[in-house]
This record gives structure tokens, sequence and C-alpha cells, in this order.
């Protein structure tokens, strides 16, 4: 039944739902509502409710009855029960209903209007056309223009999403003047695609577009030649607004060794903030030169190319490239363990204690407590930390700096940045620490360099020979 129908006076606006401002004409006696009336004087609200909402209606929610003038509702013993005027109303009680009662039955708000021959929201609201308005992204920042709302959906992307699909979105923009903005509930495509074509449709006043950055820009892969395959994820990052979609293809083609995994090939992916593209190579039974294709990733958000090189592992090849290291295909790299346990234990102890002692000399230079003449004036509390924590800072930010934006992307150097100054503040308070704690052992030789630098090469020796013990060796 619809606004054409004949009518008894009275008429349901949906407030909340896929179609904000439908009007569903009420005739006379009684009518049942909800989402499988199975009846001709029923108003079936199935198209109102969101997909996925929590509160779904029943079957048979609720019947209104339109008699002698008067309009009243009676909830049919649903489960979630019906409300009015966000009250609920009790079994077997009739509710009295007046123009503006507002009657919720699961996820969908209708109001009590008087019929006519054109019926709005009530109080109509003032179009605003000059894009200034509030409104809040759950769990986000308060938009106060459509270049706020744009910018915003890029951080709060699931959320506006769920504003979009659960209506309240439309409820906003028809509350502020601007239904034409509404978006239609038979959009077709995935929730995503309707909340990209919806922020398309916005009048921002700057460009609004997807940025395509992938990470890495070339895949070193060394295998050891035999057969089988491995897989390897290229990050297929969206750095700019709205939906970015991509498709990924090999070059030159035919390649017999490196192919997109089946569940990318032959087909587009949209990218919110991040996909993890996987490709698989194949091992060759035999490897002589190294092997060279790229793979290419274009969209709307512009093209990037990935640069995959398979080479065969050799003896010849420094650390990564020895067999019974396990590789990381991004950087080339390996464990911290790994490097430990390719130093011989002779290698370990000597430059172990060059390390140590190279150590306490920058600390004693930058905190001035270096030389006798220093050290006798200084005491035990030397050396001073905040010198030391302020180089060690400034050291791990720019170590945490390059490293986080070497293996993931240039978004996350700053957190790198961060982490290394806070490891840097620790490492200093440590050494500091240890210099206060060993060096007054020395007694009368704390005040001579020769001693304590001895003292500390004797440190670095034994924490090499702890490690002899707990990391064995590699061949």
């Amino acid at each position: 039944m619809d606004s054409k129908a004949k009518n008894n006076g009275w008429s349901l606006q949906v407030v909340r739902g896929r179609e904000p401002g439908r009007v569903f004409a009420l005739g006379g006696g009684e009518i049942v509502l909800g989402h499988a009336t199975g009846d001709a004087s029923g108003i079936n609200l199935a198209g109102q409710e969101a997909e996925n909402s929590p509160r779904r209606m029943a079957a048979r929610q609720a019947m209104l009855n339109a008699s002698n003038g008067l309009l009243t509702l009676r909830d049919l013993e649903s489960p979630g029960g019906t409300f009015v005027n966000r009250q609920r109303i009790l079994p077997g009680q009739a509710k009295s209903l007046q123009v503006g009662d507002l009657i919720q039955l699961g996820g969908v708000q209708l109001e009590v209007v008087q019929s006519g021959a054109q019926i709005q929201p009530n109080p109509v609201p003032t179009p605003n056309r000059t894009g200034a308005f509030s409104y809040a992204i759950p769990g986000g920042p308060v938009c106060r223009s459509w270049d706020d709302l744009m910018t915003a959906s890029a951080q709060r992307w699931e959320a506006l999403r769920e504003e979009l699909v659960s209506g309240r979105l439309a409820g906003f923009l028809v509350s502020i003047g601007r239904a034409e903005l509404v978006p239609s509930p038979r959009a077709v495509g995935s929730p995503d695609e309707r909340l990209d074509a919806w922020l398309g449709s916005l009048p921002v006043t700057r460009e609004a577009r997807p940025e395509l950055d992938v990470h890495p820009t070339k895949l070193l892969i060394r295998v050891a030649p035999g057969g089988g395959s491995v897989r390897r994820v290229i990050r297929v990052a969206n750095v700019g607004l709205r939906l970015l979609k991509s498709s990924s293809r090999i070059e030159p083609p035919g390649t017999s060794w490196l192919a997109i995994a089946p569940e990318f090939a032959g087909r587009a992916f949209v990218t919110v903030e991040e996909t993890e593209l996987a490709v698989v190579v194949a091992i060759p039974e035999t490897l002589g030169q190294p092997l060279k294709a790229e793979v290419v990733i274009e969209g709307n958000g512009g093209s990037k190319r990935v640069t995959v090189v398979l080479e065969a592992k050799t003896a010849t090849v420094d650390f990564e490239a020895s067999t019974d290291l396990p590789v990381d295909s991004t950087t080339g790299g390996v464990t911290l363990t790994d490097l430990i346990a390719r130093q011989s234990p002779t290698t370990r102890v000597v430059s172990w204690a060059l390390v140590a002692l190279a150590v306490r000399l920058l600390v004693g230079v930058v905190s001035g407590s270096i030389g006798e003449d220093a050290m006798v004036a200084s005491g035990p509390e030397s050396p001073g930390l905040g010198r030391v924590a302020l180089l060690l800072a400034g050291l791990g930010g720019v170590l945490g700096a390059v490293l986080a934006r070497k293996r993931g992307s240039a978004r996350e150097a700053p957190t790198g940045a961060f982490a290394g100054a806070c490891a840097g503040v620790i490492a200093a308070s440590a050494v500091v620490a240890s210099c206060r704690a060993v060096e007054p052992l020395l007694g009368g030789w704390s005040t001579s360099v020769v001693a304590v630098c001895l003292a500390w090469a004797a440190i670095g020796a034994g924490l090499a020979a702890v490690s002899i013990l707990v990391v064995k060796g590699k061949p």
C-alpha cells in the first residue's frame, strides 16, 4: 500500500529505514505491520530494514486500527516489542496515536502524519546549501562540512558504512534539508561500493580520489632449485580518499614461473585501507641465471610496478643466502639470532668486547665523564643520564623510522620513530645505570680511564661467552 491508496486521514512516513521520507497511506479497519504480513490490508516493511541490523521486526509485528476517527496501535506479542515515542506498548494494550507520534518496529521508525497532497518531515527542515552542519561519525570526529566528511571517511570507513546501511545517514540528510543526497536504497553493489558512490555525489570543494601505493617495490626471492612453489605478499595500500579499485597482471605475458594467486587472478579487487595481494612463485628444477618479471597493479588510483627477481641460493652469498637460514623475501634479511649464530666464538668475544668499549667511550664523550680529571670530579654518579638519553633517543628515532619505512609504509615511519626513541631512552638508562653500578667496584681504579675501558671490554667479552652457551653456532 502506498500514498496513492485510499486513506482514512492518516499516513505513516519512514523516518529511519532504507527509504526515509516514503509515505504509506492508511485505509480503514485493521492494518498489520511487519516484514511478511501476508495480508492485502497489511503494510510490508521488509524493504525498510537495514541489512544485518541487530534489531529485527517480526513477520506480524503490530496492528493498527483506523476507525471512528481514531487511530490505535496494538503489539502482536512480538519478540522485540513495539514502541511509541520510545515507550514500549504493554501486552494487550491498545495505544491511541496522534499526528507526530513515532512508532518503532525493530530498527525501523515511522511517524504518524496527516494525509495530504504533500507530506514532509515535521518540522520541515531549512535546506542547507552552504555545506555547514554538524555530524558526528560514531567513534570518530565531528564533521562540519562535506570536505570534513570526505576526509573522515578514510579513517572511519566501517563506521560510516554502518551509518549508511542502517539508514541513520539518510535520516541525517533529510533533517538538514538535503534529501537529494539521500543514498538510493536500490543502488547496486556491496555496501562499500554503495558508500563510495554516495561519497562521489557529495558537493566537496576539492578533488577526492583514491591513490595507489605498494610495498615492497622489489621482491628478491632466493630459493633452492628442485621444484615446489612459494607464496609472497605485496601490500596494496590506499593512501587517498574513496574506494580503491585495482587489478593485477604479470609482465611479460606468458611468464611461467610467476603468477597472481588464484583468489586475485583475473578479477578486480577493492581496497579501503590495505589489501595483501598474493603471488605464487614456481621453483624450477634448475636455476642458472636469475629470473626477472614484474607485477603490474593498476586501477582508479594509478599504476605501480613491483619487480620480482628469482635467484638460486649459493654458498657465496652472505647471511641471507645460506640455505639453513630463514630469509625475509621482502628485505633479504635474517633474524638477530641467526646473525649471532653465524659468528664464530672468537669473533663474538673480540667484537662484543670492542662494542662494549666503544659504547662506554661514547657515553663518556657525550656526558663529559671521560678522562681522569673528569672522573675524579664527577665521582660515582658519573656519567649523567640527560645527554646520553638525548643522543640515544635521537639515534633510535632515526633508526626506527628507517626500519618502519623499509618494512611497512611511509605512514608507519612516525610510529617507528617514536618506538625507536623510547628504546633509545631505555638503552641509555641501562647503560648509565650499569656505569654507576659497575665502575665504583673498581675502587681507586675507577678514576683510571684505562681501568674503566678494560672493565667494559671484559663485560662485553663476558656477554659474548654467555651467548656462546645460549645460541649455538652454525657451520
